[in-house]
């Protein structure tokens, strides 16, 4: 099973014992999941129809084409992703970044839905000081409180500052909806000698950017269109995973495939098997034989 290292720090209160950091133990569906549902409401296909979906699928892709597992479990480099260009690195790193910052809002913060500020927080009525900058990504918790991100990623290790600028921008948020956030953390992603890693911080201070978006209007925004990237392809495959049948559609060309759980109590996202994964938003991923996991230990060109 993949391996992420990671160190955490500046978590208060209730999430105090987060503090520390550690291994957090994934699957490649689990990243998948993360890749494709991080970032752009569900939706954006109703304005650009096949293209955001494409675009949602491509970041998954990434993964597959970028990385690998190492023997000890580590997620390292590929010979391709060693091999771009730095405008591609900085492309790879930058959705790395934004991938990890989901899997740990899943895993770590109970918090199953995360959408760009920039995008989404621009239709409704903010509050804000001029020249202040905004971070990347606010969420929900399962249990209504909001969270706020600012992913960072890095093709080799975690430069100096990088941290400090992340954690800067996700201070800016005051409140939204009327609530302090509880934790506003700074995220970077980057690659040690061991393999990929990420610092984390939840610095103390805060902006005065008031957002008046409620719970009602996020939750909406990310669920309301959940099924587009499926009805995009006709719901018409159907596959048995952990005794129950699943009704969604087929990416080849990724080989993957995706379904909505509509009829189960979902507290937490589950691993379903090595190849599938139920996120907590009820959306399920499962890998096809391309992402076995003897193949993920090998270069992309010889799968």
């Amino acid at each position: 099973m993949p391996t992420i290292g990671y160190e955490s720090a500046g978590f208060g209160a209730t999430l105090a014992p987060l503090n520390g950091g550690g291994v957090l133990a994934c699957t490649w569906a689990q990243l998948v999941w993360a890749a494709v549902t991080v970032g752009k409401a569900f939706g954006d296909e109703a304005a650009f129809g096949l293209f955001s979906t494409f675009e949602r699928i491509h970041r998954g892709s990434m993964l597959y084409a970028y990385l690998l597992e190492a023997p000890s479990g580590a997620i390292v480099r590929a010979d391709t992703y060693l091999g771009a260009d730095p405008s591609e690195k900085s492309n790879i790193s930058y959705s790395l970044g934004m991938t990890l910052a989901k899997l740990y809002s899943e895993v770590a913060l109970a918090t199953p839905r995360l959408l760009h500020y920039a995008i989404y927080a621009g239709g409704y009525a903010i509050a804000t000081a001029a020249g202040e900058s905004r971070p990347d990504l606010i969420g929900l918790t399962a249990t209504g409180d909001w969270v706020v991100f600012e992913a960072k990623g890095r093709s080799n290790g975690l430069e100096t500052g990088v941290l400090e600028a992340a954690k800067l921008q996700s201070l800016q948020i005051l409140t939204i909806d009327g609530l302090a956030p509880v934790c506003r953390a700074g995220l970077v992603e980057y690659f040690s000698p061991s393999g990929l890693r990420f610092a984390v911080e939840d610095p103390t201070g805060h902006g005065s950017r008031k957002v008046n978006l409620t719970r009602q209007q996020f939750e909406a925004k990310y669920d309301g269109s959940l099924r587009r990237p499926i009805q995009m392809r006709t719901p018409n495959a159907r596959h048995r995973i952990g005794g129950r049948e699943y009704l969604g559609a087929q990416y080849p060309e990724a080989d993957l495939f995706l379904s909505i759980a509509t009829d189960e109590k979902l507290d937490g996202g589950r691993i379903l098997s090595n190849t599938a994964y139920l996120g907590s938003d009820g959306l399920l991923i499962e890998l096809g034989p391309s992402w076995r996991a003897d193949r993920m230990t090998l270069q992309p060109q010889l799968r």
